[in-house]
């Protein structure tokens, strides 16, 4: 028995350092079949280790990420992100130029579409002089370097006709304006603003002069009208006559409308249509039943007492031979009363 349970022993140690190498069915993963083979592709014969990617990918994070995460609070090391700086062979003055450049293309990039303002207004010189620092005797006579006229030019047009003053000089060549600085943005919004309103004030004085001559057309147009049809039957058919006026629609001959005046007089005379009775609610149409059945209650009450169909011929009857005749049994109260019913009430 010891030599059968030392040989089973010995056989399962062997069997578990046999299986310390060996991969595991579960860490390995299955290749993927190819849908289309394409020429010379490269394909897997032994199935990928889970295990060996897995310990791969491991590294490539303890590599980056772990460096990152361990110092993404640090800031005791001064990085220097100047473009070239890091480039040994690039000499300083290549190093200059191209950050100059990469800075214009920034500036120009962020300023786009930004409207800014001029640092300086323009200005022109002459002499290397300003011509706002010259003298007006100057620009006009020549003197200190200006441009006046030549000796050739000075009879033909000279200082006295106007044409070598500084105001014309500044018109014509300068274009006149104002001797101030360039608008601001401000100011120039501000002047478009202005110029827009009083193009609107414009408009509306335009629209109401407009329509003060419609009205004042309108209101003479019985005098236009008389002068179109002429005569006295324009005028007549222009301005109705008193008389017609107090006559009426009705009166023959009396007023003159015209073809508008006389549709609008008859359609006022229309009858118009009269509404037809609204639908009753339940408790109108059970007051209204009510009332119905008491005066049918009362009405067979009546004929039920002694004499009561005679009083009811009576007075369906009677009453016209009463009022025929005054005091006598006529034949209308004979036939409605009995003997002499209606006489008596005559």
């Amino acid at each position: 028995m010891a030599p059968r349970a030392a040989r089973g022993a010995r056989s399962l140690k062997a069997a578990a350092k046999a299986s310390r190498g060996a991969a595991s069915k579960f860490e390995a993963a299955p290749v993927e079949r190819k849908r289309h083979d394409v020429v010379g592709q490269r394909k897997p014969r032994a199935p990928k280790s889970s295990s060996a990617a897995r310990k791969r990918s491991e590294a490539e994070r303890r590599e980056t990420l772990a460096v990152e995460y361990r110092n993404q609070h640090r800031s005791n090391v001064l990085i220097d992100g100047r473009f070239g700086e890091a480039d040994d062979n690039l000499p300083a003055e290549e190093k200059h130029y191209a950050r100059l450049q990469r800075e214009r293309l920034r500036q120009a990039r962020s300023s786009k579409f930004a409207l800014e303002e001029p640092s300086a207004a323009v200005e022109l010189t002459h002499g290397g002089r300003s011509l706002g620092e010259l003298e007006d005797d100057e620009l006009a006579g020549g003197g200190g370097g200006g441009f006046g006229a030549d000796d050739d030019d000075a009879g033909a047009f000279g200082a006295d006709d106007g044409f070598g003053g500084s105001d014309f000089v500044r018109a014509v060549n300068f274009g006149g304006g104002s001797e101030g600085a360039l608008l601001s943005q401000r100011e120039a919004l501000d002047a478009a603003i202005a110029k827009h309103k009083l193009a609107r004030l414009d408009r509306k004085e335009e629209r109401e002069r407009e329509r003060s001559l419609v009205d004042r057309l309108d209101a003479d147009f019985s005098d236009v009208q008389s002068l179109l049809l002429g005569g006295a039957a324009g005028k007549a058919a222009a301005k109705p006559s008193a008389a017609g006026k107090a006559g009426g629609a009705g009166g023959e001959g009396a007023t003159s409308y015209s073809d508008y005046h006389t549709l609008l007089a008859a359609m006022g005379g229309e009858v118009k249509a009269q509404p037809s009775d609204r639908l009753h609610t339940d408790s109108e149409r059970a007051i209204a039943e009510e009332k119905r059945l008491r005066l049918l209650e009362e009405e067979r009450l009546r004929r039920a007492l002694p004499g009561g169909d005679a009083d009811a011929d009576a007075d369906g009857s009677g009453g016209g031979g009463a009022g025929g005749d005054g005091g006598s049994s006529g034949g209308g109260g004979e036939g409605g009363g009995g003997e002499g019913g209606g006489g008596e009430g005559g």
